[in-house]
């Protein structure tokens, strides 16, 4: 799997807003930095695709939220995503991705 990484506050606030579509393999890595423990708001303003969101803590998934929707109405009423939980980083990945391949909570992440 290809993963760009982001971590600035300018490249996390833009994510995969105003992409046409995420190839199969693809995502974008969320990192927070080493020791993070924040709880983070994600939202799909100005998406074009559905997502995975997956979450992450000390390299373990900790939570999974499948198929979020991209909005249908200019941005309208944007529904805001969270972890259970404080995460150190978030993958977003195509709709569908993590069932596809048997994503679980507890799953080690190696990058």
């Amino acid at each position: 799997m290809f993963v760009e990484e982001v971590s600035t506050p300018e490249k996390m606030a833009q994510g995969l807003s105003n992409r046409i579509s995420l190839a199969e393999n693809q995502g974008m890595l969320f990192n927070f930095g080493d020791n993070a423990s924040v709880t983070p708001e994600f939202w799909m303003k100005d998406m074009e695709f559905d997502l995975d969101l997956i979450w992450i803590k000390n390299k373990k998934i900790i939570g999974l939220t499948n198929n979020v929707p991209a909005p249908k109405i200019n941005n309208a009423a944007l529904t805001i995503y969270r972890p259970q939980s404080p995460v150190d980083e978030v993958l977003e990945v195509k709709a569908g991705w993590a069932e596809k391949n048997k994503i679980r909570i507890g799953d080690e992440v190696i990058k």
